[in-house]
């Protein structure tokens, strides 16, 4: 990286922990150990819940429940996230398949959205691993939802073009996360086939302060504007990291389409999302004013 630095016993403990936990994922992978949490996807306007953003979890050959902070940047410099990426989208969309089965009268359709890495972007055979996954659990391809990031974009070749042109002809949707924090962010929405914006927590946090008279703080004008752009565009907006009332009556007023966030849920098992299946949030204060 363009320095030297001391080889010590805090590199060696770092190298070690590195390798147990890639050598924990490979296993992990073959061994099935791959959990998934959800987390309810929350619809503003009236306090549905559409459905949840798929989050990946490890199981340890001791137990230990490992969190993506944990192990995903391992999983894509030793190049097993696609194997990751793929088990996680099978374990959601067939927990999707379940959801709908078990959807309660008239409610809302239900969703599964789920991250994709640049890595998945760039390899030619994701398109059938997604097709596969949406035939084989007979949900629509519209209720699948695969997020990735700008830099998931930034080096964009004609594969990943391609790739992204077979996703949208399978029906899937897409999203670009934590919209607002990387580079050229109109020119992709020009460039590629997005379906909606996630806004990144960042700004959403800031949005507990208080609104005198006229004056505006940067991040109410920043998701103000993002809000007004995406629905000049056909898109729809999902707000992250919700944790607070006024955070959540901000968006409502701002007229942002969903939210997620630890104020309505942490990320949960597939059985205690059961839970939310067919609620409306009636104790969440949703009217804005």
């Amino acid at each position: 990286r363009d320095r030297a630095e001391l080889f010590g016993d805090h590199l060696r403990a770092q190298a070690v922990r590195r390798h147990s936990v890639e050598q924990e994922l490979r296993a992990a992978i073959i061994e099935d150990r791959i959990e998934v949490h959800f987390q309810p996807v929350i619809r503003l306007s009236d306090g549905a819940v559409t459905g949840a953003e798929a989050l990946a979890r490890i199981r340890s050959s001791s137990g230990e429940l490992l969190q993506p902070a944990q192990f995903i940047d391992i999983a894509e410099d030793s190049g097993l996230i696609a194997d990751l990426g793929a088990k996680v989208l099978t374990i959601a969309v067939g927990r999707l398949a379940a959801w709908e089965a078990r959807r309660v009268g008239e409610g809302p359709r239900l969703s599964v959205a789920v991250n994709v890495s640049a890595r998945q972007l760039a390899d030619p055979t994701f398109p059938r691993v997604v097709a596969a996954a949406v035939e084989e659990n007979g949900v629509d391809a519209d209720q699948v939802a695969l997020e990735f990031t700008e830099s998931a974009l930034i080096a964009a070749n004609p594969v990943t073009e391609m790739v992204l042109g077979e996703l949208t002809a399978i029906g899937v949707r897409m999203g670009l996360d934590d919209f607002g924090t990387g580079f050229s962010s109109l020119a992709y929405l020009k460039r590629f086939p997005i379906d909606f914006l996630k806004i990144d927590r960042s700004f959403v946090s800031g949005l507990d302060g208080p609104e005198v008279g006229d004056d505006v703080d940067d991040d109410t004008a920043i998701v103000t504007g993002t809000v007004a752009l995406a629905h000049s565009l056909g898109l729809w907006v999902v707000a992250e990291g919700v944790e607070t009332e006024s955070q959540l009556k901000r968006l409502q007023r701002l007229q942002c389409d969903m939210a997620q966030g630890f104020y309505f849920s942490e990320p949960v098992t597939d059985a205690e999302f059961d839970r939310f299946l067919g609620r409306r949030f009636s104790e969440t204060p949703i009217s804005p004013n």
